[in-house]
């Protein structure tokens, strides 16, 4: 064995060598390094599902995060004054080009015959590795509407001094799948409009937001083929 095949098989041992150590580190970092989360956002949604209806209520929670969310195991709603909690085992994980990320979940419902009650509540986040993080935000919504029908609205929607309310469009897919929030585009005068825009449209729901886009109230879908 001449000199230079003994630096050649020094070099490939060094390098082995710093990529497991690297590797090691990399593990080290992962399972040390704490969930962080940047800010919740707690949103009730009014749904009707129909005219002769009282809408039914649900609350969803969405945090932000600088972690990873592929490393969420389960997060937890708790309204603090009652202790009611709400638990969800396999969150929604979005990301977005930007690098933010976010976890939530969109149907914590109350028990059945109550209301979600209003308040502070606490938003725990926790890893697969049981590292834990919280946040707190509050829930306000006007009860009066739950006793309203669709076609009271928008008139039935309390509005503080100063406040506008805005209105959205909700377009889904024949499976149910959202592909559209925002605002009605100006192009689409009339419904067919939305489905030559939108080739997989199916249904859509207009919808208001109050109070700082923490309220959704969500009206009957309407189908764009004209199907009941």
């Amino acid at each position: 064995m001449n000199i230079f095949t003994k630096i050649n098989k020094s070099r490939m041992s060094l390098i082995k060598c710093l990529s497991l150590l690297a590797f090691v580190f990399f593990l080290i970092s992962c399972s040390d390094s704490l969930p962080h989360l940047t800010s919740v956002t707690g949103i009730v949604v009014l749904d009707f599902a129909d005219e002769k209806s009282f809408p039914t209520e649900r609350l969803a929670v969405f945090a932000e995060t600088e972690s990873e969310i592929q490393r969420v195991a389960k997060i937890t709603a708790t309204h603090e004054s009652s202790g009611l909690e709400w638990v969800c085992l396999a969150p929604q994980k979005y990301a977005d080009g930007d690098k933010k990320n976010w976890v939530g979940y969109t149907n914590f419902v109350a028990q059945e015959g109550k209301n979600l009650p209003v308040g502070e509540y606490k938003f725990l986040y926790e890893d697969l590795a049981g590292e834990e993080s919280e946040l707190y935000f509050n829930v306000t919504y006007p009860k009066g509407v739950l006793e309203k029908y669709s076609t009271e609205l928008p008139d039935a929607i309390p509005l503080s001094k100063g406040e506008k309310l805005s209105e959205k469009i909700a377009i889904y897919d024949v499976e149910q799948k959202l592909i559209y929030w925002g605002d009605r585009k100006k192009s689409w005068k009339k419904d067919s409009d939305i489905f030559n825009d939108l080739g997989t449209a199916q249904i859509y729901r207009k919808c208001y937001v109050s109070q700082g886009s923490s309220v959704v109230y969500m009206l009957p879908e309407i189908n764009l083929h004209g199907e009941n």
